[in-house]
């Protein structure tokens, strides 16, 4: 039983290391400062934020440099799988793609990246095609 259950999570590992390593590898067309997310979206994106993280989280959770470096050189669609598959406390997944999109174009907002005239989007080929950078970076 002991060696059933432990090649269980090996394999399980495998998976999840795959999948996280797989955010990294592909090809990413725009950077969070090319305008990725609409001010609407990011409107929207606050106001289900404030009905379902606020009780939890402040704006400043999600904004600056800690943050930023936590994500730097990941696709987008790691911080959006992070958040989808982790929030809201509880009750993880309970929110739509797009909803995960809003909130994240709102944290994006907060760390002054630019608005642009096409919505993030919330799937996850679209996600994986924008990348985390630092300004300089651009």
């Amino acid at each position: 039983m002991k060696r059933t259950a432990g090649i269980f999570w090996f394999a399980a590992l495998l998976v999840a290391v795959s999948a996280e390593s797989g955010y990294g590898q592909a090809a990413t067309e725009k950077t969070i400062w090319d305008g990725v997310y609409t001010e609407a979206q990011a409107t929207r994106g606050q106001r289900v934020a404030q009905q379902n993280c606020a009780s939890c989280h402040a704006p400043s959770d999600w904004s600056g440099s800690s943050f930023l470096r936590s994500w730097v050189g990941r696709p987008v669609l790691g911080l959006h799988n992070h958040i989808r598959t982790s929030m809201p406390f509880g009750s993880p997944g309970r929110l739509s793609a797009e909803q995960y999109s809003d909130i994240v174009a709102y944290m994006l907002k907060l760390n002054r990246a630019p608005a642009g005239k096409t919505e993030l989007p919330a799937d996850d080929a679209g996600l994986r095609k924008i990348n985390v950078t630092r300004q300089a970076s651009r």
